[in-house]
């Protein structure tokens, strides 16, 4: 293979490839206003998939946990929210944006980033964030148990302060899914139509003698011309 017929294939590789960026932060109405900031660049190709987190991650993510320690604003229901900047994408409106419980962050062991893709396009139309284990009712850990709002905002910031120790080591999982289509019902085929416009209505069912009334008129008529059985002739008695 000559080097201009490689290059020609490397640059037509990278020509199909696609980056796009996921940016994170945290939200709370009564926190003050915080931009997205980069958390990884996604990689989506033919023949590859992955993705490529920013040296700088463990840090804004401890940036956020003291965003959340803000005195006097209760934060126990923060978001940690993951946004999705596609390349055509004019502002930040148009990204796509999941979102998950701050406190949920602690007790994370797993991540998972699900990208909904049409059959046709490689690229991600939108995608999904979630974090694992988390309880079955959604609750923080351990939050029923705390009465004040300030322990409880402690609790979302420790959860936040733990993510960023453990981020580097954790595992995100990248799954592709298509758009399933339900199967098409099955329909009746519609009556016939006269040409009034009515449906037309079918022929009322016989009965059983309208339907076989011939069979038994001919089996009645055999019946009659055989006749019925010759009568026993008297006995003599016998002379002496």
């Amino acid at each position: 293979m000559t080097k201009l017929a490689l290059f020609l294939l490397l640059h037509l590789a990278a020509a199909s490839a696609t980056h796009l960026r996921l940016l994170h932060r945290v939200f709370h109405p009564l926190l003050p206003h915080q931009s997205y900031l980069e958390r990884a660049t996604l990689h989506v190709s033919n023949d590859d998939l992955s993705v490529h987190p920013v040296s700088s991650l463990r840090d804004d993510v401890l940036h956020f946990s003291q965003l959340l320690n803000t005195p006097g604003v209760d934060t126990s229901d923060a978001l940690y929210q993951v946004a999705l900047q596609h390349p055509d994408d004019k502002s930040d409106a148009q990204w796509d944006i999941s979102s998950v419980k701050a406190c949920h962050l602690g007790q994370a062991t797993a991540q998972i980033l699900l990208l909904h893709s049409s059959s046709h396009e490689q690229v991600p139309f939108t995608f999904d964030y979630f974090v694992s284990p988390i309880s079955r009712d959604g609750s923080c850990v351990s939050s029923k148990k705390l009465k004040n709002s300030n322990d409880q905002s402690r609790l979302t910031e420790y959860a936040t302060r733990a993510f960023a120790d453990n981020i580097q080591r954790l595992n995100i999982s990248l799954v592709v899914q298509h758009p399933a289509f339900a199967p098409s019902p099955e329909l009746r085929t519609p009556p016939p139509l006269s040409r009034d416009g009515e449906v037309v209505q079918p022929a009322p069912e016989k009965s059983f003698l309208q339907k076989y009334w011939m069979y038994i008129a001919a089996v009645m008529i055999a019946l009659l011309m055989t006749g019925g059985p010759e009568e026993e002739q008297p006995r003599r008695p016998a002379q002496q």
